[in-house]
């Protein structure tokens, strides 16, 4: 038995096998890390686009001109950043931008008119309600993992 497993063990297939599998094993590791480094980029990219809108909200300016002026910048972040996303984290994060994006919609309709009017007013109150929240939920998934 002893005499059987020596031979396996320095057998040359066997120095050869192990070797493959070194090989593959350490590749498969710096493909996972690698992408880990380009998520952690495009995570990091991704929340600076948010820093601005948080600092703004919180001096209380109007909804309206924040997201007209925030969103597009946030928007082409959000492209880069979602080819990271997979599977499931894909699809909620699609539906949280979703309801984000529908916020600043409303907000670019609604025009200097539409703001005299207490639909206008409420529509606005709503969404500056509704924004914080939805930014905190967006923002988990450029998390480190």
């Amino acid at each position: 038995m002893n005499e059987i497993l020596t031979n396996i063990i320095t057998h040359p297939a066997f120095s050869i096998v192990a070797g493959v599998i070194g090989f593959l094993l350490g590749h498969c590791f710096s493909i996972y890390r690698d992408r880990r480094k380009e998520f952690s980029s495009a995570a990091e990219a991704f929340s600076d686009a948010f820093v601005s809108i948080c600092q703004r909200l919180n001096k209380n300016e109007p909804i309206r001109d924040i997201l007209i002026q925030e969103f597009p910048s946030q928007d082409a972040a959000k492209i880069k950043f979602a080819r990271y996303l997979t599977g499931n984290n894909l699809g909620r994060f699609e539906d949280i931008w979703a309801k984000y994006q529908q916020n600043y919609d409303t907000s670019a309709k609604i025009g200097t008119a539409e703001m005299l009017y207490k639909d206008g007013e409420a529509m606005l109150k709503k969404v500056r309600d509704e924004v914080p929240t939805l930014i905190d939920k967006i923002l988990l998934f450029a998390k480190p993992r």
